[in-house]
């Protein structure tokens, strides 16, 4: 992983043109599930990560909403819901990003158990919208000669920034389908009556009448013509 002071000119613009790319695809997503994968997928190959997850929070409690985890499992397992969940309190109560090569010494000796020494560096930056911390991205890198450096956390700066509103674009999205569909249920529910179809006032005034009585043991007679549809009553 290169420091900025390190990179040419030409490595710079290629690590920016990969940026545009990967923001391209995920801004034309319009689900949460693959907006988020899409982020945490993209976040492990800009910065050679090993391990990555990204958290969403419940914007009025910040309780944990929905974590989506991609992992090597040859490496195992160790960006567990633990550090998960360390990582991210850091970042949600500082409001800003965070990189360390030495976890015992940045959350103390005691919160770090003895699998995470095998963890080179760890990164989490927050994915901030209109002043509301939405969530968390955490990598980690296991190279012992690839720690994260000043070029790591600019690019993930800039990814978090913008997919933050991707993100909230494609709540929004979801919830207006969810919106409609639930709409489109009443109207059914409200204008076809166990596969009785009508729209006329006096087939409402039917509708409404059955509603009410259904409930009861209470009697109906229907009075007709043959042929003008008694049974489905």
């Amino acid at each position: 992983m290169n420091n900025d002071n390190h990179q040419t000119l030409p490595q710079q613009l290629e690590d920016y043109e990969k940026l545009l790319d990967v923001l391209q695809t995920i801004g034309s997503s319009l689900e949460v599930e693959a907006v988020l994968r899409q982020i945490i997928e993209a976040a492990l190959s800009l910065c050679n990560a090993q391990q990555g997850a990204i958290m969403l929070f419940d914007p009025a409690s910040h309780e944990i909403a929905k974590t989506l985890v991609r992992q090597n499992q040859a490496e195992g397992e160790l960006l567990d819901h633990y550090l998960n969940t360390l990582l991210s309190g850091w970042a949600l109560e500082h409001k800003a990003p965070q990189m360390t090569g030495d976890l015992a010494a940045t959350f103390g000796a005691k919160q770090i158990k003895a699998k995470y020494q095998a963890i080179t560096s760890a990164l989490s930056v927050p994915l901030e919208w209109r002043g509301e911390i939405i969530g968390v991205i955490n990598l980690l890198s296991l190279e012992t000669n690839q720690k994260f450096g000043e070029r790591e956390l600019r690019l993930m700066k800039i990814l978090a920034s913008q997919c933050a509103q991707f993100i909230t674009n494609a709540k929004l999205h979801e919830e207006v389908f969810a919106e409609a569909d639930r709409l489109r249920q009443e109207i059914r529910d409200k204008y076809q009556f166990h596969g009785i179809i009508g729209h006329s006032p006096k087939m409402q005034a039917l509708f409404a009448l059955l509603e009410r009585v259904i409930p009861t043991e209470g009697r109906v007679l229907l009075e007709g013509e043959s042929g003008t549809g008694k049974e489905l009553i």
